[in-house]
């Protein structure tokens, strides 16, 4: 009895000691890199949030659901969420990109409760931006947080992309609004949501200065229908989260990748901490993409 207590209070210390560890590296990390936005602020925020993780949520157990930060107001469901999009998009700012126009066109499809809306209008505040999200639940917080912000020139769609239009069926968990798992019924899911599906190259007929896509595992099928169609031709820059081994029985990344090479982009790879002597582990692969030519 009192080893099994004396083990769980180690592992709690131990959890603690890597947090403020993660923090400390991150904050450094932070004040060294370049970013297209003050360090210090970005500092202030980030520790803002981490305060508020430990203080309120850890220690007194309190709900939070709306949080400003560098200038914005959001609203969103899950702490935890708003808290890791924002150390993505802001800090490590994944979906950074250079344009010499003062207001790209920017398709940010997965807009999820707009956090990378928001850091589009930040980098770019005249961008023009289509916001492309499915559930009902979090477009209704997407389109609060775009109000609440003020924020001309976004156009957003309660839709899903796919390859062909009609009804799909997405799986959720009820206590993680905006944790879709796409269409993988297998995982042990509590609800499902039939959300309306398009194909995303019937709202693009202009040159796309960046595309986002993060849509739980249809990349693969609307970047071939977007290829299909010669709407990826008007693609300068995109960012694709790639879901490898969404469906452990499947390898297709060399698929993506061959597809984006035939269609004349070039690309840069991130993808987190994986045992590579495990097979069949599920990936978040994040493909940056550039266009080296023009297609044909």
């Amino acid at each position: 009895m009192a080893a099994g207590i004396l083990k769980r209070i180690l592992l709690w210390l131990i959890r603690k000691v890597h947090y403020f560890t993660e923090v400390s590296v991150r904050s450094f990390f932070i004040l060294q890199r370049e970013s297209a936005f003050s360090r210090m602020a970005l500092l202030g925020a980030y520790l803002k949030l981490q305060f508020k993780k430990v203080f309120l949520i850890w220690l007194l157990h309190r709900g939070i659901r709306h949080e400003a930060v560098l200038g914005f107001r959001m609203r969103f469901d899950q702490y935890w969420i708003f808290d890791l999009l924002f150390r993505e998009i802001f800090i490590d700012q994944d979906y950074f990109f250079k344009t010499d126009k003062t207001s790209p066109f920017i398709v940010d499809c997965g807009s999820n409760f707009g956090m990378s809306i928001i850091f589009f209008k930040k980098l770019f505040p005249d961008a023009r931006i289509a916001g492309f999200e499915p559930s009902k639940a979090i477009f209704n917080v997407l389109e609060q947080n775009v109000k609440d912000n003020d924020l001309e020139g976004v156009v957003l769609y309660n839709k899903a992309v796919s390859d062909k239009p009609g009804k799909l069926d997405f799986f959720y968990d009820d206590n993680q609004l905006g944790s879709f798992y796409g269409m993988q019924s297998g995982k042990p899911v509590q609800s499902a949501e039939t959300v309306e599906a398009v194909t995303l190259s019937s709202y693009i007929n202009e040159e796309v200065d960046f595309l986002k896509i993060d849509i739980e595992g249809a990349e693969e099928a609307v970047l071939l229908e977007m290829a299909e169609s010669g709407k990826l031709g008007l693609v300068k820059q995109m960012v694709i989260e790639y879901h490898h081994h969404l469906d452990v029985d499947k390898d297709r990344f060399s698929c993506i990748l061959s597809l984006l090479e035939n269609q004349g982009f070039g690309y840069q790879i991130k993808t987190g901490d994986n045992t590579l002597t495990t097979g069949r582990q599920f990936q978040d692969i994040l493909i940056g993409c550039y266009r080296k030519r023009a297609v044909l």
